[in-house]
């Protein structure tokens, strides 16, 4: 995630976003699959999935 990051203090919320379109989104069986179809490709300049996961995960 780049330093200068308005979104570096709000990953947690990205995450959040992520597991609610994993639910509730048509066609998502995985988190990667809700990356790809539904975050925002602004969101993922910000940053990276790998990234993400890591907040899913703990």
């Amino acid at each position: 995630m780049k330093d200068d990051s308005f979104l570096k203090k709000d990953i947690l919320k990205i995450a959040e976003v992520l597991k609610h379109q994993k639910v509730h989104m048509p066609g998502c069986q995985t988190y990667k699959d809700a990356w790809e179809n539904y975050i925002h490709p602004l969101i993922k300049q910000q940053a990276t999935f790998e990234e993400v996961m890591k907040h899913i995960d703990e």
